[in-house]
């Protein structure tokens, strides 16, 4: 049997100008330092953004970088609470407890977030399949 769902392939076609400046824009503090970087206008950045396959490309990439960020802050939680314990008998300085709490903080918000978002994402397929009227939408059930 045939599935009705229809897999996209994961094979996305970028111009080779576009290949090589994804990264350079994507490892850059700011849009505008990336398109410098890269040797692209910001203006020929935010046209290729209007294409369908460079824009999810883009988001893609940014989402890997965002969670290897967050995965980096969560790393250091463990390092950051075993100073806080430490600190305790050694009483040393505020800043360092001061970054050791921020970081434990970032870590907290991050747990939330991850607990949070496949909530969000299954409220709002469920809302997709209800029309305006309040009732379920029957050409989405097969």
């Amino acid at each position: 049997m045939i599935s009705k769902k229809r897999k996209t392939s994961t094979f996305v076609i970028l111009t080779r100008r576009q290949a090589r400046a994804l990264p350079v824009i994507l490892s850059a503090k700011t849009i505008e330092e990336g398109c410098r970087n890269a040797g692209i206008s910001k203006q020929t950045f935010y046209n290729w953004m209007k294409i369908d396959v460079f824009r999810e490309e883009y988001r893609k990439n940014h989402s890997r970088f965002v969670a290897l960020a967050m995965e980096t802050i969560k790393g250091s939680a463990i390092e950051a609470a075993e100073k806080l314990s430490g600190m305790i008998s050694s009483g040393e300085g505020a800043l360092l407890r001061s970054v050791c709490k921020d970081i434990i903080a970032f870590n907290l918000k991050i747990r939330e977030f991850d607990e949070i978002e496949p909530r969000i994402e299954e409220l709002e397929e469920q809302f997709r399949k209800w029309d305006g009227r309040g009732k379920k939408d029957r050409s989405s059930h097969t």
